[in-house]
């Protein structure tokens, strides 16, 4: 149990970033990207779509990736990959690449909240799944507060 209660707290952290802030948080960065890049707000929904569907391919690879890395290496790789990924999309000069970086945090996103959910509830035992499920997903809210 020792081990579990950094897992979930880490956990909803990285839910805070990975949803709450790198998925969420994009639309209310829109009025400046806009300000910033041409196109329209339709453009930029089109983007917010590839994201989501990155996500998903993200939440499909996630399995694949950990029949070659751990848990620890996995959830390490995917949030460095937002991470740098949050930290691209702030420099992106073009539609294109502002694309790009949200189709490369999508891929990252989708597997970063899935190892971080599966490494907390594996060291939780089943009584409590439940209540570290709560605190996780209490983790969106936390970052969008944030955002």
């Amino acid at each position: 149990m020792t081990r579990a209660v950094p897992l979930v707290a880490l956990a909803a952290a990285s839910l805070a970033m990975d949803i709450g802030i790198a998925r969420l948080g994009y639309g209310l960065t829109l009025p400046a990207i806009k300000a910033e890049l041409p196109g329209s707000f339709g453009l930029y929904g089109a983007i917010a779509t590839l994201h989501l569907g990155s996500y998903l391919a993200g939440s499909l690879m996630a399995p694949m990736v950990l029949r070659r890395l751990s848990w620890r290496a996995a959830f390490v790789l995917a949030h460095l990959l937002v991470a740098a990924g949050m930290l691209a999309q702030s420099y992106a000069s073009t539609v294109e690449s502002l694309a790009v970086v949200r189709v490369i945090l999508g891929v990252a996103g989708g597997m970063g909240v899935l190892f971080a959910i599966g490494s907390a509830l594996e060291a939780v035992a089943p009584p409590r799944r439940m209540a570290a499920s709560a605190v996780m997903w209490t983790g969106v809210a936390l970052g969008m507060v944030l955002s």
